[in-house]
């Protein structure tokens, strides 16, 4: 079982045929998608998920376009009547 503590780096990047790929570090193979703004989503909510240390976005020319480190805060959107 993989470890929550591991710090990874998840990438999404363009593949083949138009197609966006969600790389994870220590992963053998790589995620497809069809639209590159689903490929983001995906990475965030993974990347979020399993503690990785940043997510890397590049662009169609392969050319690294921003990388985001990943907040691990949880936002409250209501109040809970407990608290």
């Amino acid at each position: 079982m993989e470890a929550s503590t591991e710090q990874k780096v998840v990438t999404v990047k363009p593949g083949p045929r138009q197609v966006w790929l969600v790389s994870i570090e220590g992963r053998d193979s790589d995620l497809p998608f069809s639209a590159r703004h689903l490929a983001i989503d995906f990475a965030r909510a993974y990347a979020k998920l399993r503690r990785a240390e940043s997510l890397q976005v590049f662009n169609e020319k392969n050319v690294l376009e921003r990388e985001e480190r990943v907040d691990f805060n949880i936002r409250r959107d209501r109040e809970d009547p407990e608290d």
